[in-house]
């Protein structure tokens, strides 16, 4: 397979382990092979959350018998890496991708479009239709109602259905630096600044801007707000990609379980919310 046993060695997450997710993880960077920006940058800064999410999911849930959504599912990484461990995965965003659709397709995901910015986005769905619901790097994303999309979430997840989100974190003293500096610490701030986020009276769906970022505790009260209860909080940084120099590499690597995990040095807040 192409690269795999290289990105696997040093990117599979300590909590995932066993032939299956390997190589689970060298089919989904087989069948990305030809996206080098995939394959040398997004998944190296990226597995180590999504294979954290697929280990949680494992532990609470038994994948045969539990359904799964896929909000924001972008190029549908995360929703074939699921589908790869046995669970029925429906994934939703707002723009069609002609690959993704094949891939889906071939992996039997499902996929319906959605703006997450309509008051009621799922409006289609049943209530509980599913076991767990993914929110990985979405929810700073959403302009219109955040707390409308969690109660949204809330009616579709089954009782005691799982919820796990994942979003930036700002509480960081990298950004207390850039802000004493006068500098911007919210990701996509001058296209926040340069493009319109309304068309013909309907909010645009804008993958490029983070609309807000959140603490820790603004999260949670959003989610006890639409009757989750919070069962676990982590921390987390981002894993190096392969076009930074290597003394930046090492340094995320060595710092990944360690420091990375502490609030103040993290770039990632994972929680895990369970619907009541």
């Amino acid at each position: 397979m192409y690269g795999s046993q290289r990105y696997i060695s040093i990117w599979t997450n300590r909590a995932v382990s066993g032939n299956e997710t390997n190589l689970a993880i060298g089919r989904l960077l087989e069948e990305f092979k030809g996206n080098r920006w995939f394959i040398d940058q997004y998944w190296p800064e990226n597995s180590r959350r999504v294979l954290m999410m697929l280990s949680d999911a494992q532990s609470r849930l038994s994948p045969e018998s539990s359904k799964v959504l896929d909000i924001g599912c972008g190029n549908g990484y995360v929703s074939s890496l699921f589908a790869m461990h046995g669970f029925k995965v429906t994934a939703t965003d707002s723009w069609a991708i002609q690959e993704r659709d094949a891939m889906f397709k071939e992996q039997g995901i499902e996929y319906s479009e959605s703006n997450l910015n309509d008051p009621q986005p799922f409006k289609e769905i049943a209530d509980e239709s599913f076991q767990l619901v993914l929110l990985g790097e979405v929810f700073e994303h959403v302009l219109n109602h955040p707390l409308g999309l969690l109660r949204e979430i809330h009616r579709i997840l089954s009782r005691n259905g799982i919820l796990i989100l994942t979003t930036p974190n700002p509480s960081t003293l990298m950004n207390a630096v850039r802000i004493a500096l006068d500098r911007h610490s919210l990701w996509g701030t001058r296209d926040f600044i340069g493009k319109p986020k309304f068309s013909e009276s309907q909010i645009i769906d804008a993958g490029d801007i983070h609309y807000r970022e959140y603490t820790v505790e603004e999260v949670v009260w959003a989610l006890n707000e639409a009757r989750f209860s919070v069962a676990e909080i982590k921390f987390m940084g981002m894993g190096p990609g392969m076009s930074q120099p290597r003394w930046k590499r090492g340094i995320k690597m060595l710092a990944a379980d360690t420091l990375m995990r502490l609030r103040p040095f993290a770039c990632t807040q994972y929680i895990v919310a369970v619907r009541q």
